[in-house]
């Protein structure tokens, strides 16, 4: 399975951002992404799908 690393922070694009958020939320398929780099910018208003670890 590929994984792919992306970021989130305020200085992407938004379009970008949004992007990554429905990577992440995929739960299957070779292009969903598994872990994001982020600034503190991912807490703030974002609902995300329980998932099984975070840092």
């Amino acid at each position: 399975m590929r994984a792919f690393v992306r970021r989130y922070n305020s200085l992407n694009w938004p379009e970008y951002n949004a992007e990554t958020l429905r990577l992440f939320s995929e739960s299957t398929g070779p292009n969903r992404c598994s872990i994001i780099i982020s600034t503190d910018t991912l807490m703030v208003g974002v609902n995300l799908p329980v998932k099984s670890s975070g840092v």
